[in-house]
């Protein structure tokens, strides 16, 4: 879905909405996109190759479901550059963003020059053999 941006005539930019899942053997790339998820995580890579640069993401949800904006498990690979992660604004009472960034099994995340607000656990979480 496309809306009119506020400090530009003319220009647009990319809404993604809801949860992408990016399965094993995946490769691609997002940029100037603005991502969010109402009811749970955005990105959720296994063991896939993916690079992120200029996205602001946002997420929340119930707090069982541990909302992230970045989720990385086994084999992952992601590049994060220039991009905000945080909560999603709208958030109904009692929904949470649980993580910027999680990482498990052996992934591996490379985050530049990102900012995350506050989340209800922490920004960044890894986990068994993965690194942030």
């Amino acid at each position: 879905r496309d809306k009119p941006e506020e400090d530009g005539p003319g220009r647009d930019e990319t809404v993604l909405e809801g949860s992408w899942k990016l399965l094993d053997a995946s490769r691609g790339s997002f940029s100037n996109v603005t991502c969010r998820n109402p009811r749970g995580s955005v990105f959720e890579a296994w063991s896939s190759d993916w690079a992120f640069s200029n996205l602001s993401v946002r997420c929340a949800g119930v707090p069982a479901a541990k909302p992230t904006c970045f989720m990385a498990h086994r084999r992952a690979f992601l590049s994060i550059k220039h991009s905000s992660l945080a909560p999603l604004d709208s958030a109904r009472r009692g929904e949470v963003a649980h993580h910027g960034i999680f990482a498990a099994g052996s992934a591996v995340v490379e985050a530049d020059q990102c900012s995350l607000s506050s989340f209800r656990s922490c920004g960044v979480h890894a986990e068994d053999n993965a690194c942030v």
